[in-house]
């Protein structure tokens, strides 16, 4: 685990058993994005309104973004900036409940790796199947002509292609 998030784990203890419904919380999932921590805190019923409060005032004062999911399906963002990592120098922005890779430094590296191996040139076209977020397909569009990246999970690249912090053009 990753030591900002590690520290973090006696406040969220604290926090969470200091809350009226605990009997009523799943689990919690910690994330470290390059723009700081976020945390999802599943339940299983509706939250009362202090409790809300109060992880709201806990998330600002520890400076992590706050996520709740009532259902698998439904993520309410509650405060905090909404999570980005960088990928070869660009901005990547994902949602708490997308695949990425957990260690940055490793991926970092992977990234790296397969930019070398493949020694993509201006002239090139690329085709990245299962793409996911961009991951890879986005540092290869900057060096590329062309890049087609391909997913069969619309909620990875449909509401994002317009939000890509790239100096490329992203379409669906």
């Amino acid at each position: 685990m990753a030591p900002d998030l590690e520290a973090l784990l006696p406040a969220v203890r604290e926090c969470l058993s200091g809350l009226k419904s605990p009997s009523q919380l799943g689990h919690v999932e910690l994330v470290l994005a390059d723009n700081g921590p976020l945390m999802v805190l599943r339940h299983t019923a509706a939250l009362p309104a202090g409790d809300r409060e109060k992880l709201e005032r806990f998330s600002q004062s520890h400076g992590l973004a706050l996520y709740l999911a009532p259902q698998s399906e439904i993520l309410e963002h509650i405060s905090g900036e909404a999570p980005w990592y960088t990928s070869d120098g660009l901005r990547l922005m994902f949602s708490p409940r997308d695949f990425i890779q957990v260690n940055d430094g490793v991926n970092q590296l992977m990234v790296q790796t397969a930019l070398a191996w493949l020694d993509i040139q201006p002239q090139d076209r690329v085709l990245d199947l299962f793409c996911g977020m961009g991951n890879f397909t986005l540092p290869l569009a900057t060096r590329a002509a062309n890049v087609v990246g391909v997913e069969g999970v619309p909620a990875l690249v449909g509401e994002r292609a317009g939000k890509c912090r790239a100096p490329i053009s992203c379409t669906t």
